[in-house]
């Protein structure tokens, strides 16, 4: 078996880093290979996360313990309007799993949520409102709540 790993770094406002990990079973070797993505921001299957993102995710990896934790941001089933996000500390990567990486903060989601978030922003609000995970999505079409739908 194959496992690939997809991590993307953003480089500046500009340029992004994708890198393509493939694990070969059978020899049990691991190669890393850039892939050349230049002038974008966003790429297909990908999601991006702001500054206060990164300095939040941050206190909770380092609240969490474990050297290699990251935020994992996914989508389930539910809520009125279909479906919600989900956002949990895991230190699990997975072979289809989407890395969005920058400054050395891990945001992960997995295939069958990037569809539904892909081109999003990740956004953490902390304001007299109170804090919260906040998800710029361009693909939901109506919500309630934390839930949506598309």
């Amino acid at each position: 078996m194959i496992a690939r790993l997809l991590s993307v770094f953003k480089k500046d406002a500009s340029e992004i880093e994708v890198h393509q990990s493939v694990h070969m079973a059978e020899d049990n070797s691991c190669e890393t290979r850039p892939l050349e993505v230049k002038n974008l921001t966003k790429i297909q299957g990908t999601f991006s996360i702001t500054p206060s993102t990164v300095e939040r995710v941050k206190k909770l990896v380092l609240k969490d313990g474990r050297s290699n934790s990251f935020l994992r941001f996914s989508v389930v089933s539910g809520g009125c309007s279909g479906y919600s996000y989900d956002f949990k500390i895991d230190d699990t990567i997975n072979p289809n799993d989407i890395v969005v990486e920058q400054d050395g903060v891990k945001v992960v989601s997995d295939e069958n949520s990037i569809s539904l978030i892909n081109g999003s922003e990740l956004d953490y609000i902390d304001d007299a409102s109170g804090s919260k995970f906040e998800v710029k999505n361009p693909n939901a079409s109506h919500g309630c709540g934390s839930s949506f739908g598309v």
